[in-house]
């Protein structure tokens, strides 16, 4: 499912004057000829006649990005390459250029991973015929002599760091996708832009165990109702709502945070102040789906989100969900049949979640509404699809121009 719309040819800006970050350099100062690391194959030479007018094959992608860690990104992009069709889309390799790398993300994602700067991705230029970008801000600067075939970002987030990000960007961005209206409308004015809704590959969603084996391993019994969350542990999330919404219910809600982040410590801290034995912090690894089996109800309190793939898994996984006015949530589903949509206030979030505990049959039929939702526009293959039609009617657009 994907929408488009046309606002006009990029509004080319100022470049940030510093210079630019080199990324991962081992031991030398110029980002064209620092050294990188490789996972997998190593990346090929750049191959003559970049470029090609052969429309039979299928076009080659390398994305470009700052990390790769177990977060929503790089969810998006595992489901992007293992569900694209091969005949139309083949990832020739994924570029990282900042220092935080999971080795474990990297298996998972099945191509093969650079580490590297400047000289990583003006290589990439030359290999492939579409960039994915979403970062890093120097890309502006570092492929302006080797300008890709054609670029095209992807808005993940709605906020001011990904409109700047991407303004630097704009010399080699020739198209935007964004995951939701919400992103479109708050960061890619000046952009010709495609929205194209995220989807969920549900084989991340599996389970290795009955979902009392689950709780109990992480103490908690059958009589607790459990509000759960999977979310990058930052500011912009704001996970500290659910420890004090917690406060405010019956000591039999408790809570499991899935996740891992800067914020771990002071929700430690906070949690055995206002919620002593209440609450539970673990990141997520593989089976994910054991997790979710775990909770009564999902809750996402975020400040901002750009879409919200956490709440897409957890309506795949038949968990009723509470979210804020954010993300996917409001602009496909309906508040209080398929969703609730609470405020931004540990009070809202604590009502809401009474509300869901109190009425467990319109619970039951809300878990439904949002199961069936999901399935039909949350699939990795919806999305994929979305992508493979924009990238061919791009490339058919670049082809046709160049003539």
């Amino acid at each position: 499912m994907y929408e488009i719309s046309q606002s006009g040819p990029p509004q080319h800006r100022g470049l940030c004057d510093s210079d630019p970050y080199l990324g991962m350099s081992q031991g030398s100062t110029d980002g064209l000829s620092q050294s990188s690391w490789h996972y997998g194959q190593p990346h090929s030479e750049p191959s003559p006649g970049t470029g090609s007018s052969n429309q039979e094959r299928p076009l080659r992608v390398i994305h470009v990005g700052q990390h790769l860690v177990r977060a929503g990104i790089e969810m998006w992009l595992k489901a992007l390459v293992h569900h694209s069709n091969p005949q139309r889309l083949q990832f020739q390799r994924c570029i990282v250029t900042g220092p935080m790398c999971d080795p474990s993300v990297v298996r998972e994602l099945q191509v093969p991973v650079e580490i590297g700067g400047a000289a990583s991705v003006v290589r990439a230029a030359q290999d492939c015929d579409i960039m994915l970008m979403s970062g890093p801000a120097e890309l502006g600067v570092w492929l302006k002599r080797q300008r890709p075939a054609l670029g095209v970002f992807v808005a993940h987030g709605d906020g001011e760091w990904t409109m700047k990000i991407m303004r630097q960007c704009a010399p080699v961005v020739d198209h935007v996708v964004a995951v939701s209206q919400r992103v479109q409308q708050a960061v890619c004015q000046g952009f010709p832009t495609t929205v194209i809704y995220n989807g969920v590959d549900t084989a991340h969603l599996t389970r290795s165990a009955p979902r009392r084996e689950v709780r109990k391993r992480f103490g908690l019994s059958d009589a607790d109702f459990v509000v759960g969350s999977v979310m990058r542990l930052s500011t912009e999330k704001r996970p500290e709502l659910l420890i004090e919404a917690l406060s405010r219910l019956p000591q039999h809600f408790k809570l499991l945070l899935v996740g891992w982040g800067p914020l771990q410590q002071k929700l430690l801290d906070l949690a055995n102040r206002i919620a002593p034995l209440r609450c539970v912090i673990t990141p997520g690894t593989a089976h994910m789906g054991d997790y979710y089996s775990a909770f009564d109800a999902f809750c996402l309190p975020s400040q901002s989100e750009g879409f919200g793939l956490a709440t897409l898994e957890a309506m795949f996984c038949g968990v009723p969900v509470v979210t804020t006015n954010t993300g996917f949530a409001p602009e496909l589903l309906v508040d209080r049949s398929s969703y609730v949509q609470c405020e931004g206030t540990a009070e809202s979030v604590a009502c809401s979640v009474q509300m869901l505990a109190d009425h467990p049959h319109w619970t039951a039929g809300l878990k439904r509404e949002g199961q069936l939702a999901a399935e039909r526009f949350g699939f990795a293959k919806t999305m994929c699809q979305g992508y493979e039609n924009l990238l061919a009617r791009l490339w058919k657009q670049r082809l046709a121009t160049a003539r």
